[in-house]
């Protein structure tokens, strides 16, 4: 799966670093454009206008049941339905003082428009926006819906707070020639020059989609920027918001038609700051904060609609949303995808008639995602019952990665209704309860410990421990074309290895052979692995299954797919009394991980004793929700959105 990292520090924050590109620009995929607010202003004035206002909705205009008597107010609102009840509204609201820095109709007419901009960037909805003439300040609230599924009120207040930061901010967008880090390049373009930046989505080459940014430019901007993108052709053009350095694109191509894309690894977040960025720093505005207020759910108000949100599958204390299934779907749906693409011929690539495992790939996809959710119950009921713990630190570290790559596909999972907290439960809340179940199980002191020699026992029967050294056969001509070596030196290369061959029966190590390598070959680090492998992940391919029918403590000279091969293969007996803890290990100690070794031998046993767990469940089933959001149902999404 593609898996894809104050207005100046959280704008920077939100962009993931990467190469950036600047090219001519051509309207990819209009229908994904967002509407943008329409404004209505009210035509009904009172006598007393003490206070100035002004409506903006985005849903059709209704007329207020309150009095317009001395106020005029900015409003847009989403009713919130019966259905919603598991959404919760998470408030604030701030003053600020513009002192006489504007005028009544300065404020309506500029500032009103910016800050709601500013709203919208961060999908406040549901707003209002008051001026009070006398005190000659701006009243903003607002109310952001969010799951309850994916609620957390610290992460709520903090995104409130950023929101009310950003609104008494204004930034300086700048190009600058080059990419000089102390941005001493010159100025290519201001905010002047810009007319409007747009995010917007597009799909490369690939066919992968991704989020761009769409500039707009004045007329002289369209000069400028044609002049300059001639001049840096093939070289960087910077991007800076005030004093920090949000890209370095590399120019493509001479833009002169007055459009250009900068593209690169935007999050869909990033691509909306540095739009909505660039468009309201056209205006500048200073504004100074007199009071705020952060409004969350109470404790009973979270629980309640926690309760109501959606699910698929529960026990009287547990239940699997709806987001993690349909997430599940998705997840295995795009693992099937990628099966098929291996295995052409025998799952006919088709998610109709396509066979994994003997199953039909809808039923394989189905009884995936099924496991998984039954699994997580499983492992929650295991985990209370046994009371374990999970590193609190750790998992929210994760969380934020996830987040991350959840607004990497935020054009395709809110449509399945997957939060960010159902992906991640999925990859990562999982894991870490199978750990510390594994642990609890078979680690030190737990209920079915494993002892060293245990260990050792497995290690011998069921590992393959090799080292392999190699030479290339082929080298290139002038041209760059691949071409054979010499029969002279193919004969020296040979001799050489077989003088390997001859220290490692002599009683000589593989550290012996790779010094002697690295004198022969006048090479500091030559192309050598020693490693320990389960048998059943070997590869079924020439130089595994060479390495697999191998007497132990010998070695072989072989010629594999152009290149000339060394194999030794050690006494695995020997090689288990290297298994050790990673917290024993001593520097420059060689040592085989006991950790690794006894997941391999444990890992089955850990699944049958999930299942057993599977099968005490008490589970109910929705039914009704499982045919709406079907295999069937995701797979055509995906299909849609161009996933595939």
């Amino acid at each position: 799966m593609r898996i894809h990292n104050k207005v100046c520090a959280v704008l920077a924050a939100m962009i993931l670093a990467g190469s950036f590109c600047i090219s001519g620009c051509q309207d990819k995929n209009e229908s994904t454009e967002k509407t943008s607010p329409q404004i209505s202003t009210s035509e009904e004035q009172k006598s007393e206008p003490d206070v100035t206002s002004r409506s903006s909705e985005i849903s059709p205009s209704q007329e207020s049941s309150q009095s317009q008597e001395a106020s005029e107010t900015s409003e847009t609102s989403q009713p919130q339905s019966a259905s919603d009840s598991y959404i919760l509204n998470c408030g604030f609201e701030a003053v600020f003082s513009h002192g006489d820095t504007y005028t009544t109709n300065e404020v309506s007419e500029n500032l009103f428009p910016i800050i709601e901009q500013k709203l919208s960037s961060y999908g406040i909805n549901d707003r209002n926006l008051t001026l009070d003439k006398l005190q000659n300040e701006i009243k903003v609230s607002g109310k952001m819906q969010v799951n309850a599924e994916d609620y957390d009120a610290e992460n709520a207040a903090a995104k409130l707070n950023d929101i009310i930061d950003f609104i008494r901010s204004s930034v300086k967008i700048t190009f600058r020639g080059g990419s000089s880090p102390d941005g001493s390049g010159p100025v290519i373009l201001t905010n002047d020059d810009i007319k409007s930046a747009q995010k917007k989505e597009q799909s490369d080459d690939s066919g992968f989609k991704e989020w761009v940014v769409v500039l707009e430019l004045t007329d002289e901007g369209r000069e400028k920027f044609a002049e300059a993108t001639k001049t840096y052709l093939g070289q960087q053009i910077s991007v800076w918001v005030d004093n920090e350095c949000v890209t370095s694109p590399t120019v493509n191509s001479v833009i002169a038609n007055g459009t250009a894309i900068i593209s690169g690894n935007f999050e869909s977040a990033g691509a909306d700051k540095l739009a909505a960025s660039i468009n309201y720093s056209k205006t500048d505005y200073s504004l100074s904060e007199k009071n705020r207020n952060i409004t969350l759910p109470s404790a009973e108000e979270y629980e309640a609609a926690l309760a109501n949100v959606p699910w698929c599958f529960r026990t009287k204390d547990q239940k699997i949303s709806l987001g993690f299934w349909t997430y599940s779907v998705f997840n295995y749906a795009y693992e099937a995808y990628n099966i098929m693409q291996d295995n052409p011929a025998e799952s006919d690539n088709n998610f109709e008639t396509g066979i994994i495992d003997g199953k039909n790939v809808r039923e394989w996809i189905y009884d995936k995602a099924k496991k998984s959710s039954l699994d997580y119950l499983a492992l929650k009921k295991l985990a209370e019952e046994k009371h374990l713990t999970l590193d609190d630190t750790m998992i929210d570290s994760y969380k934020d990665y996830f987040r991350q790559i959840y607004d990497m596909y935020e054009y395709i999972l809110p449509e399945l209704e997957v939060t960010s907290n159902s992906l991640f439960k999925f990859h990562v809340n999982a894991s870490f309860m199978k750990n510390e179940l594994f642990t609890r199980l078979y680690g030190s002191r737990g209920e079915l410990e494993v002892s060293d020699d245990e260990l050792k026992k497995f290690f011998a029967e069921n590992y393959v421990s090799y080292y392999f050294i190699y030479a290339n056969l082929t080298d290139y001509d002038d041209n760059g074309d691949e071409i054979g070596i010499s029969d002279e030196t193919k004969a020296e290369y040979e001799q050489r290895f077989k003088k390997y061959a001859d220290m490692l029966s002599s009683g000589k190590t593989t550290d012996d052979v790779t010094e002697q390598f690295k004198t022969d070959f006048d090479s500091d680090y030559p192309p050598t692995e020693s490693t320990d492998v389960i048998k059943d992940e070997l590869e079924d391919n020439e130089r595994d299954q060479l390495i697999l029918d191998m007497k132990e403590k010998t070695a072989l000279v072989k010629e594999i797919n152009g290149r000339l091969y060394l194999f030794y293969r050690y006494d695995t007996a020997e090689r288990a009394e290297n298994i050790k803890s990673l917290d024993t290990e001593d520097d420059g100690e060689e040592y085989i991980s006991r950790d690794t070794v006894l997941y391999n031998m444990k890992k089955n046993d850990l699944e049958e004793y999930i299942q057993k767990a599977v099968d005490r469940l008490d589970f109910e089933t929705n039914n009704d929700l499982l045919k709406k959001y079907s295999v069937d149902y995701v797979i055509g999404i995906m299909q849609d959105k161009n996933v595939f």
